[in-house]
């Protein structure tokens, strides 16, 4: 079901002791790479964020960009000389085409799980895809019926539209269970991918 034009595009990244999901994007001829934002708190230009690759953490300088609506949960980096960590598969991103109640499948490193790619997606490992349902859409959050782990935040949404894979949002958090906030309730969110490719 997750082609390749997704699955090579994801990652596993670092930052002051943090770790999630990432992956990259094209816009106007440049990469992206786009995650959750509380991921990354405090992050500036003169830091440098860690990426999971042939078995070992690679510091890499970047530019980070914020959305225009400081509370949404998403970050972009840019990187320098307009270079590309993935290769630029063609894909698809933006709400367009979703409807309550279909299925989505969401990608990431839940616990820092990851699976080896050896030389198929240049030495970076494999993510973890689960599926979930689109139970909601309210304003910039989507909601999902479906359990979600810590790691997978800043990973990547997708459907299925017309028989292509889309990137729609990025995965954010959970709702807490009321008597224990850290206990997963089987509903979750993500951010409209919208959100930070129409600031780029």
């Amino acid at each position: 079901m997750i082609t390749t034009n997704i699955i090579q595009r994801v990652l596993f990244v670092g930052y002051k002791g943090k770790i999630g999901t990432s992956f990259t994007i094209e816009k106007n001829n440049r990469q992206y790479l786009i995650s959750a934002k509380h991921i990354f708190h405090n992050i500036n230009d003169s830091d440098e964020i860690e990426i999971y690759n042939d078995n070992l953490w690679k510091k890499i300088s970047i530019k980070t960009h914020f959305c225009k609506d400081k509370d949404v949960d998403i970050i972009a980096f840019s990187f320098e000389k307009n270079e590309s960590i993935t290769p630029r598969y063609d894909i698809d991103l933006g709400l367009g085409g979703t409807m309550i109640g279909q299925d989505a499948y969401f990608l990431g490193f839940p616990y820092g799980l990851l699976t080896d790619s050896g030389e198929i997606n240049n030495k970076y490992p494999f993510a973890f895809v689960k599926k979930c349902i689109i139970s909601a859409v309210d304003k910039h959050l989507i909601y999902l019926d479906g359990h979600n782990n810590r790691g997978f935040s800043g990973g990547p949404l997708v459907i299925a539209d017309n028989n292509k894979i889309k990137i729609i949002g990025v995965v954010s958090g959970f709702i807490g269970d009321n008597v224990n906030k850290d206990e997963n309730s089987g509903i979750f969110y993500a951010n409209n991918i919208s959100l930070i490719t129409d600031n780029l």
